[in-house]
C-alpha cells in the first residue's frame, strides 16, 4: 500500500468518558520505512489523547514510544464522584514480534497522576518511573463484537525504582485474557479472565487495582466490571472472570446475556482465589453499524444496595 498518511473522524459515547469526537492520524514510514507514527485526539467531555511511535522489526527488537493524557472520575457505589483524576503517562520500549502473533518486549514508564478528593477538597500530586515487561497477543476477528480469537495482554512492572526513601520496592503483575469461542455460525461463547496481583506494602492509591464501569480504554488499574461504578471496589489484589454468551439474532445485531464473578483481597492466600465476593449479571443488545458500536447494556450488582446499571456505548472506542 502506497498511502502513508491517513486522516480519521468518528464520534463516542460511554458512561466513563461521556461524548468525544474522535480524531486519528497516522503516518507510515516516517524517518523509517518500517515506522508507524500515529496521534488519537478525542475532544468532548473528557478530553484524552494517545500518541504512538513505532519501529517494527518483526523478531529483531524494535524501539517504540507511547504517550497518552486524560481524566476520569471515580465514583462510589451510589454514583456520587468521589476523585477526580488526571493521568499522563510517557512510555519508551523495545520490542519483538513472535510468528506474527505474538509482541514481547519491555521498557521504562512514567506516571504522573493529579487527584482532587472531594471530601476534603484537597489535591495530590505523584508521579513514578515504572520498569516493566509485557507480552501481548490479538487474534480477534472483530474488536466490538468477537466470534473467535484470543486477545491477551500480560505484564509486570517495579513500582517507583528510583525513590530511595522507599527501602523495598513493590512488585505488580497483570493481565487481562479473552477467548471468543465459536459454537456456531450464530452463537460464540466468549470467556473472559482479569487478574492483579501486588508483592510488597510500599503501594500508593494509584496503583490499588480498581472495579467497575464499561469500557475498553488502557486505564492503567482499573478493571472494567459490568454492574458498579468506576472505581467503586478497591484492594491491592483483583480477580475477576466473566462469561457472555453472543447470539447473532439477525445480520449485525446481537444479544449478548453474561454474568461476572470476583473476589478482592490486600494479602495473597490461595483460599482468598475461590471465593466469590462480589459479581454482576446483566444483558446487552448491540449492533456493528458502519460508524461503530451501538450497544444498550443493563447490569445489576449481586451485593449492591442500589438498582442496576443502564448504560449506552456508541461508536469506535
Amino acid at each position: 500500500d502506497n498511502t502513508r498518511f491517513f486522516l480519521k473522524f468518528g464520534l463516542h459515547y460511554d458512561e466513563v468518558f461521556k461524548t468525544g469526537l474522535l480524531s486519528n492520524m497516522t503516518i507510515k514510514r516516517l524517518l523509517f520505512r518500517n515506522s508507524t507514527i500515529s496521534l488519537d485526539l478525542v475532544i468532548g467531555d473528557n478530553t484524552r489523547y494517545y500518541f504512538n511511535y513505532f519501529i517494527d522489526n518483526g523478531y529483531l527488537p524494535g524501539f517504540g514510544a507511547y504517550a497518552s493524557g486524560m481524566t476520569f472520575d471515580l465514583k462510589n457505589y451510589k454514583g456520587d464522584v468521589t476523585e477526580k483524576w488526571k493521568w499522563f503517562r510517557n512510555e519508551v520500549y523495545l520490542q519483538s514480534i513472535w510468528k506474527d502473533r505474538y509482541a514481547i518486549g519491555g521498557g521504562i514508564s512514567f506516571d504522573y497522576f493529579d487527584s482532587y478528593l472531594n471530601s476534603t477538597g484537597i489535591t495530590t500530586f505523584e508521579n513514578y518511573i515504572n520498569p516493566y515487561v509485557f507480552v501481548k497477543s490479538d487474534t480477534q476477528d472483530d474488536k466490538d463484537f468477537p466470534t473467535k480469537g484470543l486477545y491477551m495482554n500480560l505484564e509486570g512492572k517495579v513500582l517507583d525504582l528510583l525513590n530511595d526513601d522507599v527501602e523495598s520496592k513493590s512488585f505488580q503483575a497483570k493481565g487481562e485474557i479473552k477467548i471468543a469461542i465459536p459454537v456456531s455460525n450464530w452463537f460464540s461463547n466468549i470467556v473472559k479472565l482479569d487478574g492483579g496481583f501486588t508483592l510488597g506494602d510500599n503501594i500508593s492509591k494509584f496503583y490499588e487495582y480498581r472495579v467497575g464501569g464499561i469500557f475498553a480504554q488502557n486505564l492503567g488499574n482499573l478493571i472494567s466490571t459490568p454492574g458498579f461504578e468506576l472505581g467503586e471496589k478497591t484492594a491491592k489484589n483483583i480477580l475477576q472472570i466473566s462469561n457472555s454468551l453472543q447470539f447473532k439474532v439477525y445480520k449485525n445485531f446481537y444479544l449478548i446475556p453474561n454474568l461476572t464473578a470476583a473476589t478482592s483481597f490486600d494479602n495473597i492466600q490461595v483460599s482468598d482465589l475461590f471465593k466469590t465476593k462480589f459479581g454482576s449479571a446483566g444483558i446487552s443488545a448491540g449492533y456493528k453499524s458502519p460508524f461503530g458500536q451501538i450497544k444498550i447494556n443493563y447490569n445489576k450488582a449481586f451485593n449492591n444496595l442500589n438498582g442496576g446499571h443502564f448504560t449506552v456505548i456508541l461508536g469506535h472506542w
